[in-house]
């Protein structure tokens, strides 16, 4: 069973995160739920985004299920942390936001076999609720920096009002990177990213 009462470290939202030595120029943190219609619906901008900038944009999905109106979000999110600890966590991302509305745990082993995960730890992972943790952090967190409903996103650790849809998360990144970029351009060593 789940313990609510239980106190969580909040993820540090703000923290850079690194690659091959190298910070990103951007970090862009979403905070979501596999059954919450608007993060569907910003799925696909969001990922054209992400591949286009990929490299020089970091991109964090964090789990905030409304588990009172969306009963399998929470179960949902455990299968995508299941899938970040085989290396596979944006397939069943993909997997799930495609599927919002099929989440049953049936649907949930059938998209993990789909992307080849190791099925024996995928069900010791899911039966022990082993991510559990993860997620109540996630959503600890994210209460504390603010998150009141998904999605909500984050662009270099500042909260962008997203009430106009997607778009303005992705113009707000669009103009972190110029900015950054540009400061590389006088500064000399991001330039070279």
């Amino acid at each position: 069973m789940i313990q609510t009462n239980r106190k969580y470290e909040p993820l540090n939202i703000l923290a850079r995160r690194s690659m091959k030595g190298a910070e990103y120029l951007v970090d862009v943190v979403q905070f979501g739920d596999y059954e919450c219609k608007e993060c569907v619906l910003a799925a696909e901008l969001l990922q054209a985004f992400r591949h286009r900038n990929d490299g020089v944009v970091s991109f964090n999905y964090r789990h905030f299920p409304v588990v009172a109106s969306h009963r399998q979000a929470l179960q949902a999110a455990e299968a995508a942390e299941s899938a970040r600890t085989q290396g596979k966590f944006w397939q069943m991302h993909n997997r799930l936001i495609a599927n919002s509305d099929r989440l049953r745990l049936d649907d949930l082993y059938g998209y993990a076999d789909s992307i080849s995960l190791d099925m024996a730890r995928f069900t010791s992972d899911m039966d022990d609720e082993v991510h559990v943790p993860t997620i109540r952090s996630h959503i600890y967190g994210g209460t504390l920096a603010g998150v009141q409903r998904t999605p909500t996103y984050f662009v270099d650790g500042k909260l962008v009002d997203s009430a106009g849809g997607v778009r303005s998360v992705l113009e707000a990144a669009s103009i972190a990177l110029e900015r950054r970029r540009g400061a590389g351009r006088r500064a000399g060593p991001l330039a070279s990213r």
